[in-house]
């Protein structure tokens, strides 16, 4: 008898997971075109935007060429026939008909640009000399991943590498948030780095990931209960960390206490497959790059020939919370014009959209 309860219960377990699956992927989904206003791709921008950081003055430092050992066999001859490179570019919200410009980096004896592939990305601002720090997620070539730290000089527009950091406790990095010198959040946003295992853990109800903490001196887990997180960001106080879990399509908050432990606060269910995330010059709202068809995203990420919608939501903030009855959906794409959106800001009323491969997206018309 105990036996065929425990098989019963089993049966429906299994079942229920399928259906879950099922809807995640979203085969019965559809949704309406729409834009703030009237957008148009950056010029001179192709093969990726997939994370940026905007600063008080409106120029948005973009990695783009996001490649990693794990990815799929197309993907990487998708790279290698376009002769896509990792680099960072700038755009500048002032000048937007003047498209981007691809930022030199400076070599050193720790950093070979040849095999810098970026991924997400966060900076400290000098307002006074604007040589801002950057700190990037990195997926060398035949290394461990690791956070790059670069130093923008604003009189050549070169970044030079100052310093790397690594640590066992990195798996398969994808974002960060740094709260100051040298101290950061990153997500191991999967535990596995080969194809077929990623694609198994993606599938899988099981979470091997983790946020790590870097104080300056020590790595920590911090975060445990998140499937897959992916980006990582900041409120305007520093109070509040907000991870996002595209596979659990959340947004998750959490206080910080101390200097290296987070307590949860807040989760939210998005219906959709949040990415990267950005915040408002104002610190009154999170910008988020979204995948709303989850099958279409695996086709994506499988065969960048492939097209998946993009979406940006608006996620009002009232000291720092989510406010959850003014979430808004401020455009979509059925993959036309931008495929694979993953982060997104509105900067003095113009829309920034980045993607995982594809172009970079300017539309006029957002509201604070």
């Amino acid at each position: 008898m105990i036996v065929k309860v425990l098989a019963v219960t089993l049966v429906t377990l299994t079942l229920l997971y399928i259906v879950k699956v099922v809807l995640f992927l979203g085969f019965h989904l559809h949704y309406k075109r729409h834009h703030p206003g009237r957008c148009s791709r950056v010029k001179g921008h192709n093969f990726g935007s997939e994370d940026f950081h905007v600063t008080s003055d409106g120029f948005a430092f973009i990695t783009s060429g996001l490649t990693l050992s794990g990815a799929a066999p197309r993907y990487k001859e998708f790279i290698t026939t376009n002769k896509v490179k990792g680099r960072i570019v700038l755009f500048d919200f002032n000048k937007p008909e003047a498209g981007v410009t691809e930022l030199k980096v400076r070599p050193s004896p720790n950093f070979n640009p040849e095999t810098f592939h970026p991924h997400g990305i966060s900076l400290l601002e000098d307002s006074t000399s604007k040589q801002h720090l950057l700190y990037v997620v990195s997926h060398p070539d035949n290394l461990p991943d690791r956070v790059e730290k670069f130093r923008f000089l604003p009189e050549t527009g070169e970044l030079e590498h100052v310093k790397f950091f690594t640590d066992e406790k990195f798996f398969l990095l994808n974002d960060l948030a740094v709260v100051a010198e040298d101290q950061f959040y990153v997500s191991n946003s999967n535990y596995f780095t080969t194809h077929s295992l990623l694609f198994l853990e993606s599938i899988l109800p099981v979470s091997l990931t983790t946020v790590v903490f870097f104080n300056g001196a020590d790595y920590h887990h911090v975060v445990y209960d998140v499937i897959s997180p992916n980006g990582v960001s900041l409120s305007a106080d520093k109070r509040y960390v907000y991870v996002t879990s595209p596979i659990l399509q959340e947004l998750k908050v959490y206080q910080r206490k101390g200097s290296d432990s987070l307590n949860l606060v807040q989760t939210i269910n998005l219906f959709t497959s949040p990415d990267n995330m950005h915040l408002s010059k104002d610190g009154n709202s999170l910008y988020i790059g979204c995948h709303p068809i989850g099958y279409q995203l695996f086709r994506l990420l499988t065969d960048p020939a492939n097209v998946a919608p993009s979406s940006v939501l608006k996620v009002p903030l009232v000291n720092g919370l989510p406010d959850l009855d003014d979430v808004t959906e401020e455009f979509y794409d059925h993959g036309d014009l931008i495929s694979g959106s993953s982060v997104a800001v509105c900067y003095n009323n113009t829309l920034l959209v980045g993607s995982v491969l594809d172009s970079l997206v300017i539309c006029g018309g957002c509201q604070l």
